[in-house]
């Protein structure tokens, strides 16, 4: 290897070494979760079934619109309150979604 050669690939090899040091010294910053924040989520899901709850409150047992929708007295409920389709599932599904 030619002296001018060699000294091209010594400086990039300690270039590399000083880029390598002041990376390792730069501080690490976490990546934000991607997505919809957990308590924006919760915040959501008490709202939805504080109306859910006083939507069912307004309309008397055996209203002919709760029977229309499938909630009458027979209905299946899942634990957050919402229908069950005739597969056990409730809500909408999707990727992200259950």
């Amino acid at each position: 290897m030619s002296d001018s050669l060699a000294e091209a690939a010594a400086r990039l090899e300690a270039a590399v070494e000083r880029l390598a040091r002041a990376a390792a010294a730069m501080p690490r910053v976490e990546p934000s979760p991607v997505g919809v924040p957990v308590e924006e989520v919760a915040a959501l899901s008490a709202r939805l079934e504080a109306t859910i709850a006083r939507l069912r409150a307004a309309l008397p047992e055996g209203s002919p619109i709760l029977a229309e929708e499938g909630l009458d007295e027979d209905a299946a409920f899942d634990e957050a309150g919402l229908p069950e389709d005739e597969g056990g599932a409730s809500g909408p599904t999707g990727p992200n979604l259950g």
